[in-house]
This record gives structure tokens, sequence and C-alpha cells, in this order.
């Protein structure tokens, strides 16, 4: 045969030793495939790129004793650090590897010499469990190697936890180790380059919350739910695990709150369970974006605004039932919903629960919830927000997205100012209520360091008392 050249990316090919017949092949391009195997001396073969294969370490080194004339491409860190010897100057610039606009472009910072640029790339260390991978955005900021003046590669650096080699020879982005993105992450920041490290930190604080949701479904979730769960074959099937695996309604609502609540991420963002959760409560069939179809359930397990009212009061020492239950409230628009008769404990629970959670985002959609509501208790809770009384509580959740998760998005008063404080809020809302009560104390807020755009709005929010007042 007078092959020269193989490209075989992404095929299920996993033996390559049949090559071994061709005598005159010089390189083989194997990457993204299924190969173990390797073929025996192969003495014309000058490259072999295995990158992103499931070849064991064992088959690489051994193949190498047999060709040491052929470069071989296995190992994604030792491809880059083989390219990078002998670099001497390292240049940051603002900006990706695609969709570039070189002339809006600004160097961030440089180094020179062979050793400090030589530290940076040790920086550099790819997760060998990493799968390949494509971020869809073009990477920010971009790090440039360069030998005798001449540009040898780029990297864009994506979320701070993996790199794009532009033109490269890695079939995708290259994973980084947790200690590699967190030490490249933080030399970036040391040279006023923050962003990679404000995301890692994000990144890892959204697989952290995943952890931690996984391992309170573990604990909450018993087997006769799981065993109906792990064969269901649809989303109904889902629901139906819970109503079979937990027949009482009060006690499966009860979990179905518990699961709710079970960690701090902001109620405007669903995942895991969250989709069939709602759905349970609302007797619909699980839809990501919400109004999914009513299921055709017995009397008996269906679900009402007022069984949820009650499984809450019956739990009030459970932490758990109470914060799902809030967040139910809140998020499904229930608070002010007429069908129930308990709407005013239920006001002061869910109001005082949702406006001590960390996240800012759950307040303020609290806060506009609790403006619309015309119970007595919503304005208990709103002069607890303004003097005090209701304090945010701790929490260990770092910021971050969660993976998969759909932001779901809720209302607003456009008169506040996005970063307003909750005591603000809450002061502006009492005195469109014409809150009298709560007066003297929005006057001695508008006379304390708050924002020019938070003292407008208060200012303004006076008027609604009146002359008289």
């Amino acid at each position: 045969s007078e092959l020269r050249e193989l490209v075989i990316t992404g095929s299920p090919v996993r033996d390559l030793s049949p090559l071994a017949k061709l005598p005159k092949l010089r390189l083989v391009d194997a990457r993204t495939t299924q190969v173990e195997i390797l073929p025996g001396a192969m003495p014309q073969l000058e490259e072999l790129l295995l990158l992103g294969t499931p070849v064991s370490s064992a088959a690489v080194e051994q193949f190498k004793k047999k060709n040491p004339q052929c470069r071989v491409l296995a190992n994604w860190t030792e491809t880059l650090h083989e390219d990078l010897v002998g670099c001497d100057r390292f240049r940051v610039r603002s900006g990706g590897t695609c969709h570039r606009v070189p002339e809006e472009e600004k160097t961030l910072f440089e180094l020179e010499g062979v050793d400090p640029v030589a530290e940076v790339t040790k920086l550099v260390q790819v997760d060998p469990r990493s799968g390949v991978d494509h971020c869809m955005c073009c990477g920010e900021p971009s790090l440039e190697f360069y030998r005798k003046g001449e540009l040898v590669l780029t990297l864009g650096v994506h979320h701070g936890t993996s790199v794009r080699w532009d033109r490269g020879p890695w079939p995708g982005d290259a994973f980084l180790t947790k200690e590699s993105g967190l030490a490249l992450s933080q030399f970036l920041a040391k040279h006023e380059v923050p962003g990679p490290l404000q995301e890692y930190r994000e990144q890892h604080g959204a697989r952290r919350v995943e952890e931690q949701r996984n391992q309170q479904y573990r604990q909450l979730v018993p087997e006769s739910v799981v065993s109906r769960l792990n064969s269901a074959t649809s989303a109904l099937e889902a629901v139906q695990a819970f109503i079979e695996g937990v027949p009482e309604k009060s006690e499966r609502i009860a979990l179905t709150l518990r699961l709710l609540g079970c960690d701090d991420v902001a109620w405007n963002r669903r995942f895991g369970l969250d989709d069939l959760l709602y759905a349970l409560l609302a007797n619909q069939e699980p839809s990501r974006w919400g109004g999914g179809t009513d299921m055709e359930l017995p009397e008996k397990d269906k679900i009402s605004t007022e069984d949820v009212a009650l499984v809450i009061l019956a739990n009030r020492e459970d932490a758990l039932v109470v914060r799902g239950g809030a967040r139910w409230f809140i998020s499904a628009r229930k608070l002010g919903y007429e069908g129930y008769e308990l709407r005013e404990e239920i006001t002061e629970i869910v109001g005082r629960e949702a406006m001590s959670h960390p996240s800012q985002e759950t307040r303020r959609e609290t806060l506009f919830i609790l403006g619309g509501s015309l119970q007595k208790s919503s304005t208990e809770v709103l002069r607890g927000v303004l003097t005090g009384a209701i304090q945010v509580r701790p929490s260990d959740i770092l910021p971050g997205e969660p993976p998969g998760s759909i932001v779901m998005k809720g209302g607003s008063d456009d008169e506040v100012p996005e970063e307003c404080a909750d005591n603000v809020y809450a002061a502006f809302l009492l005195a469109r209520r014409k809150d009298v009560a709560s007066k003297e104390k929005i006057e001695a807020l508008l006379q304390t360091s708050i924002s020019e755009e938070e003292k407008a709005l208060l200012q303004t929010a006076m008027k609604y008392f009146g002359a008289g007042n």
C-alpha cells in the first residue's frame, strides 16, 4: 500500500495493530477514537495522535520503546509542555481565541525570561479523567507564549476551569485539574486579571451545590420511592413513584417540601428533582417551564393549597418543611391565593422564612410578592425587615448556577433600584400601603448612609403618607 496518512478521528476503532502491515504510513490521527490496542514496530511512522482515547499509558510507553522515531501525542499535558520548551515571553491579552477584534484587544500583563515562563507552563495541568468538550464561548483572557520573538501558541482560558489550544492538536477544550485551575486563576488574579478566579469559584460552587443536593436526596428519599423512581420510564411514572411510595398524602407533602427546602440555592433556579416536586404539589405532569398538563388523579391523591398549608402548620419545628413550603408558596405565587383559609398564618411563616434566605434574588422576589399581598401579616413581615428583626441566616452555599438549572423569571417593582437593600425595599412597600406606624422608622432610614438611588426612592415613597400624616 502507498498510504502515507490515515485520519480516523471520532471513529469506533479499537485496534490499530493491523497498521503494522502499512510500511509507508507516516502519520496516524486516531484522536477521540476508542483505540486501546497499538501496533508493534513501525519504523517509518513519524507521528501518532491518540489524544482523547482510552489507550493506557503502559501501552503508549511500550509503543514508544518500539518506535523511538515516532512522536506520540497521547497525554494532553505532556503534549502542551513539549511545545512550550524554551519559550521566553508570556503575554496575557484580553479577548478569546475566536471572533477576535485585534484592534480592541489589550495587553493585560507580560513576563519575560525562560524560567518565569516555564513556571507559568507548570500551572497548566490537564485532568486525565476529562472527556472531550468544547465550550460555546470564545474564552477570556488569552495566554500567548513566544520563543525568540515568534508566537508559539495561544491558550484561551474558559471559566477558570478549562483551556483551549488555538489551532493546536487537542481535540477539544482541556479541563484542568482542580488544583491547576485554582493555581492558574490565582496567578492571573495576582496580576490583576480577576475574571478566571471569580468564574472558577462560581463553577466549583455550582458543583458543590449539586453534590450537596444529591447527598440530601439520598438521606431524605425513602427506598419505597427510590426503587420506583429507578424503574420509571416517563415523567408521569416518576410522579406516580412518589404517590405509590408514600401513599399517605400529608406524609407525601411533607417529604416533597423537605426536598424543595433541602438547600439554600436561590428559589428561582430549578434543577435535580425540582420540576417533579413542583408537579406533585400542582397535580400536573412535570414541565421544565411550568404550566404542565393536569394529571388525572383520584381525589384522595390530589393536593390542594390548603393541604400544603396544613402540613406546614403541623410541622413548624421542621426547618426543611417550612423552608420548602416557603419556597413553594413564593415560587408558585400562592401567598395571596384566595382558595384557602389559612392565609394570615401562612403569610407570616412563609414571609419570615423567605426573608431570612441567603439568596438576594429570593428575598427580592419575596418582597415583590409581599408588596402585593393584602394580608395583615405581610405588613408585620415587612416591618420586621425594616427594623432588622428578621435577619438573613448564614449559608455555606458558594455562588454558582447549578449545572443544568433553569432560571425562572420573577416579578419586580420597576421603580426599585437593582441593588436596593432589603430594608429600603420594605420601607418603600410600607410607605406605599401608608403604614403610619412605620413612618418614623422610614424617616430615620432616610438619614442613614443609603445610596442616592435608595434615598430618592424613599423620598418619593414618603409622598404616599400625604401632608397631614
